[in-house]
């Protein structure tokens, strides 16, 4: 879309006081600053374009309730956005931006604000007067801590914190009791805080990829808890979860296990293998078991080698050199997932996201591939792997 195109619908939004706009893919490098005439609009959505900077004049737009500027290129949000006190929601996912003006603690009606997939280090503490949001999104970014008035949020029901540089959860969040929703994946913890058992609200808890070893007594008291992720941390006992009344999922070692699993992980059962009927579990209950106690408890009953699977780790170097053809002994399926430099990109099935497809064919009859797909949220860039993954972790499956 020109600049020509964008000026003249701008101008009929303000003959017609047209009360919503919306521009998606449609490359536009700049607003034109007429925007701020356009006083009737209520929601201004602008998704997939390559803004990098908004004009002073958006602040012009004080009726306005949603302003959804995400997949640009901005860096930094103009001191007028102060004057949108009206903005209900305010959506900057996956752009540039490396901090926020203080004056974003005027806009007090916020109830959701997405930062998602940014380059924040820190948040002003500002923020802590944006009393009635009840979402915050600040997953991908670089924060290592937060602003200690983050504890007046208490209308907070979720908070997403995810993918960020955290080595401990931020004692402001511990206030936070209205709290439904909390994601703490991709981080660097090593133990949670005790306050987290007073979160009594909380349906659904996130801690996947962090350095957990266990899990503290006091869970029992997140009695309302519904669902619990906790896969790539080194834990070895699951038992403590068996006495919370509403937990109905608990996902582990990338999949949801049934509650019989929820015990010390040694005294997983060889006889589970004969009634299990998801084969990723029951790859997982013999890689954890081991060959040697399965052979000796079960012994015909369970062949173990059809459902062998062969684990790998290789950068991007080590996956393009490998010898594919020494592979065609026997057929394989491969499961994948990506991890960036800087955390989780992708894991599991193919279905979103812009990609570089390079599939590696096994078996004569072709009937087995492996398939990677590199992906990214750079619009601006060329689909580059070497700047987007650091190393591909792939899952070769033995099947019969």
């Amino acid at each position: 879309m020109n600049l020509k195109e964008v000026e003249d619908l701008i101008s009929t939004a303000k003959d017609k006081n047209l009360q919503r706009i919306s521009i998606e893919h449609g490359n536009l490098g700049a607003l034109p600053s007429s925007i701020g005439q356009v006083t009737s609009l209520l929601r201004l959505t602008l998704v997939n374009n390559m803004l990098k900077t908004l004009p002073e004049s958006i602040g012009q737009l004080t009726n306005l309730k949603s302003l959804e500027i995400r997949d640009n290129r901005l860096t930094t949000l103009p001191e007028s956005i102060e004057l949108l006190t009206n903005l209900e929601s305010l959506e900057l996912w996956n752009n540039r931006l490396i901090n926020l003006p203080e004056s974003i603690g005027r806009l007090t009606n916020l109830t959701l604000l997405d930062l998602q997939q940014n380059q924040l280090t820190t948040l002003p503490e500002s923020v802590g007067q944006l009393t009635s949001l009840n979402y915050i999104e600040l997953g991908n970014n670089q924060l290592t801590s937060l602003p200690d008035s983050f504890k007046n949020l208490i209308d907070l029901q979720s908070l997403q914190l995810s993918d960020n540089q955290f080595t401990s959860v931020p004692e402001s969040i511990g206030e936070l009791t209205n709290l439904k929703w909390l994601d703490l994946d991709g981080n660097q913890l090593t133990n949670l805080p005790e306050f987290i058992g007073e979160f009594s609200n909380l349906k659904r808890l996130k801690i996947q990829d962090n350095h957990l070893t266990s899990l503290p007594l006091w869970f029992t008291k997140l009695e309302k808890l519904e669902r619990l992720e906790l896969s790539n941390n080194p834990l070895t006992d699951l038992s403590i979860l068996q006495s919370l009344p509403k937990l109905k999922e608990v996902v582990f070692f990338d999949v949801s296990l049934p509650p019989r699993y929820w015990i010390e992980i040694n005294e997983w059962k060889p006889e589970w293998l004969l009634d299990e009927s998801n084969p990723t579990i029951e790859q997982i209950l013999i890689e954890q078991i081991g060959d040697e106690r399965i052979r000796q408890e079960l012994g015909s009953r369970f062949d173990i080698e059809p459902s062998r699977t062969v684990k790998k780790q290789l950068s991007i170097d080590e996956m393009q050199s490998l010898d594919w053809k020494a592979l065609e002994q026997q057929p394989l399926s491969v499961a994948l997932k990506m991890v960036a430099k800087t955390g989780l990109i992708y894991g599991g099935g193919f279905n979103s996201g812009d990609s570089l497809s390079t599939s590696y064919w096994l078996g004569s009859e072709h009937q087995d591939y492996f398939s990677v797909r590199f992906y990214h949220s750079l619009y601006d860039s060329p689909l580059d792997p070497e700047n987007i993954v650091s190393r591909v972790e792939v899952k070769l499956d033995r099947t019969t």
